[in-house]
């Protein structure tokens, strides 16, 4: 994806409609396939990387708080702008992710 530059204009846009941005999408999967996986599993991991100079992704530490943060909007039309409160393996910290198949901070 080309490198685009844009301002932030204090309310939410959708990265799809900014210019330049598109949707995320799932070529090549089926609608079946992917109704199959919601129904088996209770949970799912996706990596997503975002980089983006003077922003936040999830929570500004300074700020202590989510105001700037990144909104994912599911299939199901539910936005997501929070990562869940699941503790790190490894310190107990709030995890940032699942790294090497554990929950764990950066």
């Amino acid at each position: 994806m080309p490198l685009v530059p844009w301002k932030y204009a204090g309310d939410k846009q959708w990265f799809s409609k900014i210019p330049g941005g598109s949707k995320i999408t799932y070529d090549g999967v089926g609608t079946v396939q992917l109704t199959f996986l919601k129904m088996s599993y209770s949970e799912a991991v996706q990596n997503f990387t975002y980089y983006c100079r003077n922003s936040v992704a999830w929570h500004d530490r300074a700020g202590n708080n989510y105001e700037k943060s990144l909104t994912f909007l599911g299939d199901n039309e539910m936005e997501r702008d929070r990562l869940l409160d699941i503790p790190c393996k490894v310190c107990g910290d709030r995890s940032s992710g699942k790294h090497y198949g554990i929950y764990s901070c950066d």
